[in-house]
Formats: structure tokens, sequence, C-alpha cells
């Protein structure tokens, strides 16, 4: 027997171990509490098992609505409960551990955001600016007597109590039916003087402008800006033995002029009727103008671009520091009277 168990040693100490794991096997299984055991769902959708601690009741005064959060969570917050620190996946209702709700409560006065006598302003703000809820006209109404309706400076977030605070006022004014006038100025290029001849910026130029004041005799050189008629002089030179000039509009084409021939170049202003004082504003292209408040505020636009397609001019406003487009229409109407919804007024076209 000795014999026989020296020869299979090894076959002994293994169904040995087998006999001691496959006990083990069965203690654990009786062992087990299976309703301890809780599946919940990680951030990747898997169903996993988990062991709760005991669940706790939580009081109202223990959640906190905003607490600090781990960087980085990859979707895990931390509970909402003071006595709660478990981390736990945000797109759960409830907490596993103390099964409080993941989200606060919504607690919100619904009735702030229904407009009871359909004029555009919520009964929210008709009651917070002192409007009456139930009555539509307040708010076609001008409650601080700047220019602008109730219902256009809530759009806009001005105070509609303050007579300096309110939208910017080229948005109650429009372009003029004509929308533009030319006026045309000859031009005539006397002689110039080269002073350098590898530096056309030294050459000394003279020239005459015929304006509706008369003739003016200018001297000027490269670069130089001609007030009269708004226009630069971007170069000089000589060409077949005649002298010439070339001057430009920022935005037009350039113009070339002979010496001793004149030449016809024009001026455009165009209209603006601020409807907030009844004034008429003239201004050209790539130039600055302001504007007068009732306040006796002012403010500063500049004019960058007239489309001739659509009749609208857009301008830089520089209260609102944003673009802006005109047209024949003004943006906003003057208080009390109705907008017309149905029409947007930048796309309107002069007929």
């Amino acid at each position: 027997m000795k014999d026989i168990l020296l020869k299979n040693i090894e076959k002994v100490i293994l169904t040995s171990l087998l006999v001691i794991l496959a006990a083990s096997a069965v203690y654990m299984i009786t062992t087990m509490d299976r309703k301890k055991l809780v599946l919940i769902t990680n951030d990747k959708g898997q169903t996993v098992p988990s062991k709760p601690v005991k669940s706790v009741e939580v009081e109202p005064a223990k959640l906190e609505e905003d607490k600090a959060q781990p960087y980085d969570s990859k979707g895990y917050i931390y509970c909402r409960s003071l006595d709660c620190n478990y981390l736990i996946h945000k797109s759960l209702p409830k907490c596993p551990w103390c099964d409080t709700d993941v989200k606060a409560p919504i607690d919100r006065d619904l009735t702030v955001d229904k407009d009871s006598d359909g004029d555009g302003i919520t009964d929210g703000n008709e009651s917070k600016y002192g409007l009456n809820p139930q009555d539509p006209s307040d708010a076609i109404m001008d409650e601080d007597i700047d220019g602008f309706s109730n219902i256009d400076e809530i759009n806009y977030q001005t105070d509609l109590n303050d007579k300096e605070d309110h939208p910017s006022i080229i948005n109650r004014c429009n372009l003029h039916s004509r929308i533009k006038v030319a006026s045309y100025y000859p031009i005539t290029l006397s002689n110039f003087a080269v002073n350098d001849e590898a530096d056309k910026k030294t050459w000394d130029i003279y020239a005459d402008i015929y304006t509706k004041r008369g003739v003016k005799s200018i001297f000027k050189r490269v670069n130089d800006k001609i007030d009269e008629i708004d226009y630069t002089i971007t170069d000089v030179g000589k060409e077949d033995g005649r002298e010439f000039l070339i001057i430009q509009k920022e935005g037009e084409e350039p113009v070339k002029i002979f010496s001793g021939r004149k030449r016809t170049v024009k001026s455009i202003d165009y209209i603006l009727v601020d409807n907030i004082n009844k004034k008429i504003v003239r201004f050209q292209i790539n130039s600055h103008f302001e504007l007068d408040g009732l306040g006796g505020s002012k403010e500063k636009y500049k004019a960058i671009k007239y489309d001739s397609s659509k009749k609208t001019m857009t301008v830089i406003d520089y209260k609102s520091k944003s673009k802006v487009e005109i047209s024949v229409n003004p943006i906003l109407d003057e208080p009390g009277k109705v907008k017309e919804n149905s029409i947007d007024s930048l796309d309107r076209i002069l007929e």
C-alpha cells in the first residue's frame, strides 16, 4: 500500500485540494445573505451587484441644493443629503444608499409666466413694473416718457421707469423716403511740383475744387484727404507727358483726373429721420453721427454699408456694441402705435 501511495502522491494531493475547494464553495453559498445584494446601473448602462449601507431617514433640513461636486466626475455627483457622502450617477432618480431624490424639487410660481391680458407682457413683469395685468393698453404706453413703449423696454431689458435707460435711439429711426442725396463737384488738377522724383509723398499738388460756395484752391500731398469732397489723394504721376491725380472715396472706385481738365466727382449724403426728436440727420458711408435722447444724452453711431437691393443701411451701434440694419421703417414704433408683427421691418423694400 505504501508503495502505491508513493507512486501516486501527486494525484492524492490534487484530490485533497479539490475536496477543500468544493467544501469552501458550499460554505460560502450556504452562508451568504442574498437579501443584502442590490443591483445598480453604472455609467455604461451595465447592471452590476452592489451591497448597500443601511438606509437612513433624511430630514429636508439636512439637504443642500448645490453641493460641491468632484472635478471631472464623468456623470457622478454627490448625494444631496448631508448625512450621505456617496457618489451616485446623476441619471438615477434616487440615491441607492439613502433614497434621497437626486434632483431638488422645482419650487416656482408658474403664474408669473401667464399673460392674462394678452399684451405681450407676462403677469410677473406687469406686477414688477407696476402695470395692470388686466389692462392690455399699458403695453404700448411710455411709462418714463423716453420715446419707447413699455413692452419694447421690457423686451430690450431696459428700465421702463428710468428715462435715461432705454433701447438704442437708432431703433426708433428710419431712412428718409429719398434715402440719399448726391452732390456733384467738379475738380481740376492745376499742376504739381516734383520735389523728389523717387518719393511721390513729397510732391506738391495744386488743384481747384468747384463747390456750392465757389472755387476753392487746395494744396495737398499724396495720402491727404480733401475734406470738401471727402476724397483722399491716393496717387499722382505723369502719363504721355500729362500730369494726373488719382483720388478715391472709401468704398468707391478711384477717380483719375488729368491736369487742366475738369472731372466731376460725387458726394452722397444719406438721410436719417430721428423720430425721437423729429429731426433729420445727414451722414455719409464710413462717417460717424450722433443722435440725441430726450434726456439730453447722446449716442454715437457709424454708417458702414448701404445695401441698394434691400435699401437698408448697416450702422455700428456703439451703445449696444452691435451692428443694426435700418430701413425706411423704424425697427420700433412710437409708443401708442400698434406694431405690425406680420412684417419684418428689416426686410421691407422701398417702393
